[in-house]
């Protein structure tokens, strides 16, 4: 039905999902109201794409034996926690179980991908080869790097947001 203006509308929603993602054609008809009864058909398309990046963390966490985090301090070279026990976390306004790797800022090295809610155990090591293996007790997995860790997030269109997790490296 038209209003007074001779104008249709209408609403087309889809779900925010990842199978809602695609094209899609509206069809739409209109037959006159009048003694021929000639009927109008057009179509259109719709392309349903997902451009916003998931939201990423790296926060700390209580270590293995239920100790608190420790403050970073006052000192910048303490690093954010200096136990260096996290939880990586993400989620995505589309994809429901985006991609976390962790890549090392002091070589190519890259760990994941992994989901989130994993906790780890952090290790800046200049000297040593970074490597990730698993973790002890609630900690997933225990990942040494050359540098700081970038902790990237990916979801399923190809979207990321990177934040930096940051321990020190141990006294010399």
């Amino acid at each position: 039905m038209t209003n007074a203006a001779g104008v249709a509308t209408f609403t087309y929603s889809v779900p925010v999902v990842p199978s809602s993602l695609g094209l899609d054609t509206i069809t739409a008809s209109v037959t006159l109201a009048n003694p021929t009864g000639a009927t109008d058909t057009e179509q259109v398309t719709k392309s349903w794409v997902d451009t916003t990046p998931p939201v990423v963390s790296c926060t700390p966490t209580t270590n293995p034996s239920g100790n608190n985090v420790p403050p970073a301090g006052n000192n910048p070279k303490s690093g954010q926690n200096p136990d260096g026990f996290y939880v990586l976390t993400a989620t995505d306004a589309v994809d429901p179980n985006p991609q976390i790797t962790v890549a090392d800022t002091g070589s190519s090295f890259v760990a994941g991908p992994y989901s989130s809610g994993t906790k780890i155990k952090l290790t800046q090591a200049p000297g040593a080869k970074p490597n990730a293996k698993p973790g002890p007790g609630v900690i997933d997995w225990h990942i040494t790097l050359k540098g700081d860790a970038a902790v990237t997030a990916t979801d399923g269109s190809g979207n990321s947001a990177t934040v930096s997790c940051l321990v020190p490296p141990p006294p010399k």
